[in-house]
Protein backbone atom coordinates (compact mmCIF):
# COMPACT_ATOMS: atom_id res chain seq x y z
CA UNK A 1 0.00 0.00 0.00
CA UNK A 2 2.83 2.44 0.84
CA UNK A 3 4.48 1.86 -2.57
CA UNK A 4 1.18 2.38 -4.38
CA UNK A 5 0.43 5.59 -2.50
CA UNK A 6 3.96 6.87 -3.15
CA UNK A 7 3.53 6.34 -6.89
CA UNK A 8 0.13 8.03 -6.84
CA UNK A 9 1.50 11.06 -5.00
CA UNK A 10 4.26 11.37 -7.60
CA UNK A 11 1.80 11.06 -10.48
CA UNK A 12 -0.58 13.66 -9.06
CA UNK A 13 2.19 16.13 -8.24
CA UNK A 14 3.96 15.88 -11.61
CA UNK A 15 0.77 16.61 -13.52
CA UNK A 16 0.01 19.58 -11.31
CA UNK A 17 -3.43 18.26 -10.39
CA UNK A 18 -2.96 18.67 -6.64
CA UNK A 19 -2.52 22.35 -5.97
CA UNK A 20 -0.25 23.00 -3.04
CA UNK A 21 0.82 19.40 -2.48
CA UNK A 22 4.41 20.49 -2.92
CA UNK A 23 4.11 22.23 0.44
CA UNK A 24 3.25 19.01 2.23
CA UNK A 25 6.22 18.01 4.39
CA UNK A 26 4.90 14.47 4.84
CA UNK A 27 7.23 11.94 3.17
CA UNK A 28 6.44 8.22 2.96
CA UNK A 29 8.98 6.06 4.81
CA UNK A 30 11.73 4.74 2.51
CA UNK A 31 11.99 1.09 1.52
CA UNK A 32 14.25 -0.97 3.76
CA UNK A 33 14.98 -4.03 1.63
CA UNK A 34 18.30 -2.95 0.15
CA UNK A 35 16.81 -1.87 -3.19
CA UNK A 36 17.30 1.50 -4.93
CA UNK A 37 15.04 3.19 -2.40
CA UNK A 38 16.94 2.10 0.70
CA UNK A 39 17.51 5.01 3.06
CA UNK A 40 21.28 5.31 3.50
CA UNK A 41 22.78 6.69 6.71
CA UNK A 42 23.88 10.29 6.36
CA UNK A 43 26.77 11.29 8.60
CA UNK A 44 28.32 14.78 8.83
CA UNK A 45 32.01 14.24 8.08
CA UNK A 46 33.03 17.49 9.75
CA UNK A 47 31.25 16.71 12.99
CA UNK A 48 28.82 19.58 12.62
CA UNK A 49 25.18 18.81 11.94
CA UNK A 50 24.16 20.26 8.62
CA UNK A 51 27.72 20.40 7.29
CA UNK A 52 29.34 18.15 4.71
CA UNK A 53 27.13 15.07 4.84
CA UNK A 54 28.38 11.89 3.19
CA UNK A 55 28.48 8.13 3.51
CA UNK A 56 32.22 7.88 2.74
CA UNK A 57 35.15 10.29 3.05
CA UNK A 58 37.47 11.01 0.12
CA UNK A 59 40.33 12.07 2.42
CA UNK A 60 42.43 9.02 1.51
CA UNK A 61 41.75 9.31 -2.23
CA UNK A 62 42.19 12.98 -3.05
CA UNK A 63 43.33 12.11 -6.57
CA UNK A 64 40.25 9.94 -7.16
CA UNK A 65 37.25 11.26 -5.22
CA UNK A 66 33.96 9.41 -5.60
CA UNK A 67 30.71 11.36 -5.37
CA UNK A 68 26.96 11.04 -5.70
CA UNK A 69 24.70 13.94 -6.65
CA UNK A 70 22.92 14.84 -3.40
CA UNK A 71 20.72 17.68 -4.61
CA UNK A 72 19.71 19.39 -7.85
CA UNK A 73 18.12 22.81 -8.05
CA UNK A 74 16.88 22.78 -11.63
CA UNK A 75 16.38 26.25 -13.11
CA UNK A 76 15.27 25.31 -16.64
CA UNK A 77 13.13 23.94 -18.21
CA UNK A 78 10.33 25.46 -16.18
CA UNK A 79 8.28 22.27 -15.76
CA UNK A 80 11.21 20.61 -13.96
CA UNK A 81 11.95 23.72 -11.89
CA UNK A 82 8.66 23.82 -10.01
CA UNK A 83 8.72 23.49 -6.23
CA UNK A 84 6.65 20.32 -6.43
CA UNK A 85 8.89 18.55 -8.95
CA UNK A 86 12.07 19.65 -7.17
CA UNK A 87 10.67 18.33 -3.92
CA UNK A 88 9.91 14.98 -5.51
CA UNK A 89 13.38 14.78 -7.05
CA UNK A 90 14.96 15.62 -3.69
CA UNK A 91 12.92 12.92 -2.04
CA UNK A 92 14.21 10.43 -4.61
CA UNK A 93 17.78 11.61 -4.00
CA UNK A 94 17.40 11.38 -0.22
CA UNK A 95 15.99 7.86 -0.45
CA UNK A 96 18.58 6.58 -2.96
CA UNK A 97 15.99 6.20 -5.69
CA UNK A 98 17.87 8.68 -7.93
CA UNK A 99 21.55 7.72 -8.01
CA UNK A 100 23.75 9.88 -10.26
CA UNK A 101 27.43 9.18 -9.67
CA UNK A 102 30.59 11.12 -10.56
CA UNK A 103 33.98 9.43 -10.12
CA UNK A 104 37.22 11.33 -10.73
CA UNK A 105 40.62 9.82 -11.46
CA UNK A 106 44.09 11.32 -11.73
CA UNK A 107 43.09 14.62 -10.13
CA UNK A 108 46.03 16.86 -9.17
CA UNK A 109 46.11 17.37 -5.43
CA UNK A 110 47.48 20.90 -5.78
CA UNK A 111 47.48 23.49 -8.52
CA UNK A 112 45.74 23.05 -11.86
CA UNK A 113 45.66 20.05 -14.15
CA UNK A 114 43.55 17.57 -16.12
CA UNK A 115 41.35 14.94 -14.52
CA UNK A 116 39.34 12.10 -16.04
CA UNK A 117 35.79 11.56 -14.87
CA UNK A 118 33.09 8.94 -15.18
CA UNK A 119 29.44 9.77 -14.68
CA UNK A 120 26.14 7.95 -14.90
CA UNK A 121 23.63 5.84 -13.03
CA UNK A 122 24.74 3.79 -10.05
CA UNK A 123 22.94 0.94 -8.33
CA UNK A 124 23.13 0.75 -4.56
CA UNK A 125 24.72 -2.37 -3.13
CA UNK A 126 23.71 -4.19 0.05
CA UNK A 127 26.79 -2.84 1.88
CA UNK A 128 25.84 0.78 1.16
CA UNK A 129 28.36 1.28 -1.66
CA UNK A 130 27.38 2.07 -5.24
CA UNK A 131 28.40 0.59 -8.60
CA UNK A 132 28.06 1.82 -12.15
CA UNK A 133 25.92 -0.53 -14.23
CA UNK A 134 26.75 -2.00 -17.63
CA UNK A 135 24.16 -3.36 -20.04
CA UNK A 136 21.50 -3.50 -17.33
CA UNK A 137 18.78 -1.18 -18.68
CA UNK A 138 15.47 -2.97 -19.27
CA UNK A 139 13.62 -2.95 -22.56
CA UNK A 140 12.24 -1.38 -24.56
CA UNK A 141 15.31 0.58 -25.63
CA UNK A 142 19.04 -0.14 -25.75
CA UNK A 143 20.31 -2.15 -22.79
CA UNK A 144 23.38 0.13 -22.56
CA UNK A 145 21.49 3.40 -22.15
CA UNK A 146 22.16 3.38 -18.37
CA UNK A 147 25.89 2.76 -18.88
CA UNK A 148 28.28 5.46 -17.61
CA UNK A 149 30.21 7.77 -19.91
CA UNK A 150 33.73 9.14 -19.56
CA UNK A 151 35.39 12.45 -20.29
CA UNK A 152 38.20 14.79 -19.32
CA UNK A 153 37.88 17.81 -17.07
CA UNK A 154 40.07 20.26 -15.19
CA UNK A 155 40.84 20.66 -11.51
CA UNK A 156 41.92 24.16 -10.51
CA UNK A 157 42.71 23.87 -6.85
CA UNK A 158 39.48 22.42 -5.46
CA UNK A 159 37.23 23.53 -8.35
CA UNK A 160 36.16 21.01 -10.99
CA UNK A 161 34.99 22.00 -14.46
CA UNK A 162 34.32 19.78 -17.46
CA UNK A 163 33.80 20.45 -21.16
CA UNK A 164 30.56 19.42 -22.82
CA UNK A 165 30.23 15.68 -23.32
CA UNK A 166 29.16 14.48 -26.76
CA UNK A 167 28.20 11.00 -25.48
CA UNK A 168 24.71 10.72 -24.06
CA UNK A 169 23.53 8.75 -21.04
CA UNK A 170 20.30 8.08 -19.21
CA UNK A 171 19.62 8.25 -15.47
CA UNK A 172 16.60 6.33 -14.15
CA UNK A 173 14.59 7.69 -11.23
CA UNK A 174 12.76 5.02 -9.28
CA UNK A 175 9.24 5.44 -7.89
CA UNK A 176 9.94 2.75 -5.29
CA UNK A 177 12.40 -0.09 -4.85
CA UNK A 178 11.43 -1.87 -8.09
CA UNK A 179 9.53 0.46 -10.44
CA UNK A 180 11.12 3.18 -12.60
CA UNK A 181 9.20 6.46 -12.43
CA UNK A 182 11.01 8.08 -15.34
CA UNK A 183 14.34 8.27 -17.13
CA UNK A 184 16.36 11.42 -17.79
CA UNK A 185 18.08 11.13 -21.20
CA UNK A 186 21.05 13.49 -20.81
CA UNK A 187 22.90 15.04 -23.76
CA UNK A 188 25.63 17.68 -23.75
CA UNK A 189 26.32 17.29 -20.03
CA UNK A 190 28.72 19.82 -18.54
CA UNK A 191 29.85 20.63 -15.02
CA UNK A 192 30.19 24.39 -15.22
CA UNK A 193 31.66 24.56 -11.72
CA UNK A 194 31.86 22.34 -8.65
CA UNK A 195 33.82 23.42 -5.58
CA UNK A 196 34.92 20.42 -3.53
CA UNK A 197 35.31 20.78 0.25
CA UNK A 198 36.12 18.64 3.28
CA UNK A 199 38.94 16.66 1.65
CA UNK A 200 37.01 16.57 -1.63
CA UNK A 201 34.12 14.79 0.06
CA UNK A 202 31.35 17.30 -0.63
CA UNK A 203 30.12 19.92 -3.04
CA UNK A 204 27.92 22.17 -0.94
CA UNK A 205 26.58 21.58 2.55
CA UNK A 206 23.27 20.50 3.97
CA UNK A 207 21.39 22.88 6.22
CA UNK A 208 18.55 22.12 8.56
CA UNK A 209 16.05 21.76 5.71
CA UNK A 210 17.90 21.63 2.41
CA UNK A 211 21.20 21.33 0.60
CA UNK A 212 23.05 24.47 -0.48
CA UNK A 213 23.45 24.02 -4.24
CA UNK A 214 25.37 27.25 -4.87
CA UNK A 215 28.76 25.48 -4.87
CA UNK A 216 27.98 23.56 -8.06
CA UNK A 217 26.42 24.27 -11.44
CA UNK A 218 25.62 21.98 -14.35
CA UNK A 219 23.99 22.13 -17.76
CA UNK A 220 22.74 19.58 -20.26
CA UNK A 221 20.11 19.11 -22.96
CA UNK A 222 16.90 17.08 -23.16
CA UNK A 223 15.90 16.31 -26.74
CA UNK A 224 12.33 16.16 -27.99
CA UNK A 225 12.91 12.73 -29.55
CA UNK A 226 14.42 11.15 -26.46
CA UNK A 227 12.00 12.71 -23.98
CA UNK A 228 9.09 11.61 -26.18
CA UNK A 229 10.35 8.05 -25.81
CA UNK A 230 10.95 8.51 -22.06
CA UNK A 231 7.72 7.20 -20.61
CA UNK A 232 6.42 8.01 -17.14
CA UNK A 233 4.41 4.84 -16.45
CA UNK A 234 2.60 6.26 -13.42
CA UNK A 235 1.23 9.04 -15.64
CA UNK A 236 0.71 7.06 -18.85
CA UNK A 237 2.59 10.00 -20.32
CA UNK A 238 6.06 10.99 -21.49
CA UNK A 239 8.73 13.32 -20.18
CA UNK A 240 8.27 15.42 -23.32
CA UNK A 241 4.58 15.93 -22.54
CA UNK A 242 5.50 17.11 -19.05
CA UNK A 243 8.15 19.58 -20.24
CA UNK A 244 6.13 20.89 -23.18
CA UNK A 245 3.01 21.34 -21.04
CA UNK A 246 0.88 18.97 -23.12
CA UNK A 247 -1.11 17.35 -20.31
CA UNK A 248 -4.31 16.04 -21.86
CA UNK A 249 -3.24 17.07 -25.38
CA UNK A 250 -1.37 13.92 -26.45
CA UNK A 251 2.28 13.03 -26.84
CA UNK A 252 4.74 15.40 -28.47
CA UNK A 253 4.85 13.47 -31.75
CA UNK A 254 1.06 13.83 -32.08
CA UNK A 255 0.76 17.58 -31.44
CA UNK A 256 2.10 20.32 -33.72
CA UNK A 257 5.18 21.88 -32.12
CA UNK A 258 4.05 25.44 -32.82
CA UNK A 259 1.10 24.88 -30.43
CA UNK A 260 3.15 23.62 -27.48
CA UNK A 261 2.84 25.84 -24.40
CA UNK A 262 6.59 25.41 -23.70
CA UNK A 263 8.54 25.08 -26.91
CA UNK A 264 12.13 23.77 -27.24
CA UNK A 265 14.88 26.40 -27.06
CA UNK A 266 17.92 24.47 -28.32
CA UNK A 267 19.28 22.44 -31.22
CA UNK A 268 21.07 19.10 -30.92
CA UNK A 269 22.83 17.72 -33.98
CA UNK A 270 23.19 14.02 -34.95
CA UNK A 271 26.87 14.34 -33.97
CA UNK A 272 25.77 14.91 -30.37
CA UNK A 273 26.72 18.60 -30.31
CA UNK A 274 24.03 20.83 -28.81
CA UNK A 275 23.63 24.60 -28.60
CA UNK A 276 21.02 26.85 -27.07
CA UNK A 277 19.30 29.07 -29.64
CA UNK A 278 20.08 29.29 -33.33
CA UNK A 279 16.77 27.62 -34.23
CA UNK A 280 13.05 28.37 -34.44
CA UNK A 281 11.23 27.14 -31.30
CA UNK A 282 8.05 26.57 -33.33
CA UNK A 283 9.65 24.41 -36.01
CA UNK A 284 13.22 23.15 -35.81
CA UNK A 285 14.45 23.57 -32.23
CA UNK A 286 14.60 19.99 -30.98
CA UNK A 287 15.76 20.20 -27.35
CA UNK A 288 15.43 22.06 -24.08
CA UNK A 289 18.45 23.26 -22.16
CA UNK A 290 18.63 21.85 -18.64
CA UNK A 291 20.41 24.10 -16.15
CA UNK A 292 20.74 24.09 -12.40
CA UNK A 293 22.80 24.08 -9.24
CA UNK A 294 24.01 20.93 -7.59
CA UNK A 295 25.38 19.47 -4.37
CA UNK A 296 27.28 16.21 -4.05
CA UNK A 297 28.38 13.88 -1.29
CA UNK A 298 31.17 11.34 -0.94
CA UNK A 299 30.26 7.69 -1.46
CA UNK A 300 32.14 4.49 -2.10
CA UNK A 301 31.97 3.30 -5.71
CA UNK A 302 32.93 -0.33 -6.18
CA UNK A 303 33.48 -2.28 -9.43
Amino acid sequence: MRILMSSLWIAVALTGLAAGCGDDDTTPPPPTDGGPGTDSPVTPTDGAAGGCESTASNADRLDAPELRIASLKIMTPAALASTTVLGLLQGALDEDRFNWLVALDGAPTTGMGPVSFTTGFGKKNADGSFSFVMGAAPGPGPTDRWDPVMGMGTMNGEVLTTPTLTDYFTIPIYANDTDVLLELPIRGFEINMATLTDSRTCVGTRGARAWDTNAGAMSAYLTVEETTAANIPALMSSLCQLIAGLSGMGNCDAVAQDTWPTKPDSLCMPSGACTMGGCDPATDCNAWKLTGGLAAQGVEITP
